[in-house]
């Protein structure tokens, strides 16, 4: 069978992402932050007090997933929850102290990881990278809206 270029691209990405989330992991464990809390971190920053549905929109990760990251961060003491006072419905997220101090490791920790992925590699390269990455990826949601089903004739 011949080598299927295409698939190793994406084990390529995907073992990528995985060690991306391992480093990253490895250096921010000694504070207790998991990276699949940076991209909410990064959101109560920018602004604090989103309600979970601001939250999924933002972070385009699934509802489970967010309901669970949010119960560990404030299980951590990230973050705390407490009920919009004009609806009870819906919840609001504020960083705590603990989650605004943390802000200067989580970013020398992202930092530290650009610059080990990107040593060796020109701005051009880099900007080519990012654009052709973007360009793949408007081209998965492009797909992911098509409900069509191309591969039903390999199944039967």
């Amino acid at each position: 069978m011949p080598f299927q270029y295409n698939i190793y691209l994406f084990y390529s990405l995907e073992r990528f992402g995985r060690l991306l989330r391992q480093n990253l992991g490895q250096k921010l464990a000694p504070y207790d932050i998991r990276p699949g809390q940076i991209p909410l971190l990064l959101c109560l920053w920018e602004q604090d007090g989103i309600s979970q549905k601001h939250l999924l929109e933002k972070v385009h990760v699934e509802q489970p997933t967010l309901a669970n990251t949010l119960k560990r961060m404030e299980r951590d003491k990230l973050l705390r929850m407490e009920r919009d006072p004009l609806d009870l419905r819906k919840c609001v997220y504020y960083l705590t102290e603990r989650g605004q101090k943390v802000r200067s490791v989580v970013e020398a920790a992202l930092t530290d990881v650009r610059d080990i992925c990107e040593k060796g590699l020109s701005v051009n390269d880099l900007s080519y990278f990012r654009r052709i990455l973007a360009q793949m990826n408007q081209q998965i949601l492009a797909d992911l809206q098509d409900p069509a089903m191309i591969l039903a004739d390999e199944v039967q």
